[in-house]
């Protein structure tokens, strides 16, 4: 699927890569072709993989962020949930 990301500044983009893609080689490839525009020809060439890897990695990748464009950023630092209906939990996140 193509994704349009014509209308999403890039530091938009580059927070939800940072957020959203595990694995520092990924979030390389993503920043370096939603950011940087770079073809996937010379991204295979520049991270050493076959193009084809170079293409899973993004539509992989690019379906996740996709999901998280809406979010608000930054999340609370202060979420409480209730997973048992007579304990309440309070997860502490560092953002």
């Amino acid at each position: 699927m193509k994704y349009n990301y014509d209308d999403i500044p890039n530091d938009r983009i580059f927070f939800l890569i940072e957020k959203w893609v595990h694995g520092e080689r990924d979030r390389a490839i993503m920043k370096r072709r939603l950011i940087d525009c770079i073809c996937f020809e010379p991204l295979a060439e520049e991270f050493d993989i076959s193009e084809r890897y170079v293409r899973k990695i993004v539509a992989k990748n690019e379906e996740i962020i996709y999901k998280h464009i809406d979010d608000k950023e930054p999340r609370a630092a202060c979420a409480v949930y209730a997973p048992h209906p007579y304990r309440i939990h309070a997860v502490i996140t560092t953002e």
